[in-house]
């Protein structure tokens, strides 16, 4: 090998060590100018934690019951919780929200487990205004009659999918008198007699009856229609509400929509 591409190598190899000094030099001189990192303070995250208002575990399937007894310590604060799509949750899971006394929305949605009993628990929840129970296909007329029992002061429910439910569900609806909006879409039992139960609820502004397959035009009229607070009706997909419902019902937004 010629002695001058030896030098030239051996000249590029101590030009790059002493650039590494120096670059090594100064890293450590930037980072002695920074001030000392301070660790925070003990029980910080865990203070953090405590004032968590918002938990979403939707769609994490290996959750089972006992995960959700890890939500007893945010009880001060959590006001939101969605379990939606939860396969492995049940009746016996959800004793652990009894003590979420400050719980105020509660989405169950696709919690194909849960049926009656698990609403025993809703009663240690003052402050509950909206549940979501749908596609909850297991609730029947007297789980819905627990929840209203248990949380009279719901604003809004949603009870879409619970194929189950008769008029006799509606009964205990009725005597949610701050409802203000209320999903019943897909619940193909309910007729024209469990929409009269509905008839005190003054508050209701929104009302959903999509695919409720035996609610006539008559009944939608003269039920739906006292509703003194209603400004939305949804009646898609219900073959027995002609249209000429929307010129029975001025001043009304009616969404209607049937295939053909």
């Amino acid at each position: 090998m010629p002695y001058w591409i030896i030098q030239e190598a051996q000249r590029r190899l101590m030009a790059f060590s002493a650039f590494a000094v120096s670059f090594v030099m100064k890293k450590k001189v930037a980072a002695a100018s920074l001030p000392r990192r301070i660790p925070p303070p003990a029980g910080t995250c865990r203070k953090l934690t405590l004032h968590i208002t918002t938990v979403d575990i939707s769609w994490c399937t290996l959750i089972t019951d006992a995960g959700l007894s890890h939500l007893t310590p945010l009880s001060a604060h959590l006001q939101t919780l969605s379990v939606c799509s939860l396969s492995k949750l049940t009746d016996s899971g959800l004793l652990h929200i009894a003590s979420l006394h400050n719980l105020q929305l509660l989405d169950l949605a696709c919690c194909f487990a849960i049926s009656n009993e698990c609403f025993q628990q809703f009663r240690n929840l003052p402050r509950l205004h909206s549940v979501s129970l749908r596609g909850c296909g297991q609730v029947r007329d007297s789980g819905v009659k627990l929840l209203c029992e248990n949380a009279p002061n719901l604003t809004q429910l949603d009870l879409c999918g619970c194929t189950q439910i008769t008029d006799e569900a509606l009964v205990s609806v009725g005597a949610l008198f701050n409802l203000v909006n209320l999903v019943l879409w897909g619940c193909t039992k309910i007729t024209d007699t469990g929409l009269s139960n509905l008839a005190s609820l003054d508050e209701l502004r929104v009302l959903v009856l999509n695919d409720c397959l035996h609610i006539t035009t008559e009944g939608v009229v003269t039920h739906v229609g006292a509703l003194k607070s209603l400004r939305r009706l949804y009646v898609e997909q219900c073959r027995q509400i002609s249209e000429g419902i929307v010129q029975r019902l001025p001043g009304m937004e009616i969404s209607q929509l049937n295939d053909v």
